[in-house]
């Protein structure tokens, strides 16, 4: 794999399920971001002047730069996700997500802001943001997960 810029990535929703996902590809977004970061838990022993950490649960949240493309499909499935509060099956991947060596990581994510921008002389757009969410199929909790298509 060489490098690469963010334009030749991709970032997908899925109508599917974990096992059989569908996938759709987002054009209508410029800058992603996916944060992903280790929470911290505090060690704090007599036996030393320092104040140490235990890497704890992994956390994590996507941004993007959605362009407010009224009328449009994509925009409009993302919209109502947001106001239904609707948990989607999101993929960041680095190339397309079928072809062999794509790693992408999945996850369930709800939109927790969904702004509007509407600058007189530049794209209407907003910086959402998309938290993890908790759902389970089939009693079992689905995780987060980083996957390499084989």
């Amino acid at each position: 794999m060489t490098l690469a810029v963010g334009n030749d990535h991709k970032l997908y929703y899925s109508s599917g399920t974990p096992s059989s996902p569908t996938w759709t590809s987002i054009c209508i977004v410029g800058n992603v971001n996916l944060n992903l970061t280790a929470n911290t838990a505090e060690v704090d022993l007599r036996c030393t002047n320092w104040l140490m950490n235990l890497a704890s649960k992994l956390t994590g949240d996507l941004s993007m730069t959605l362009a407010a493309h009224v009328g449009n499909a994509t925009w409009t499935v993302l919209r109502a996700a947001f106001f239904a509060r609707t948990v989607l099956q999101m993929a960041i991947a680095n190339a397309n997500i079928a072809t062999p060596t794509t790693e992408y990581f999945k996850a369930y994510m709800f939109f927790s802001a969904f702004p509007w921008n509407q600058p007189t002389q530049e794209l209407s757009d907003g910086e959402a943001t998309m938290a993890l969410a908790y759902v389970e199929e089939t009693n079992q909790v689905v995780s987060p997960t980083w996957n390499v298509v084989a």
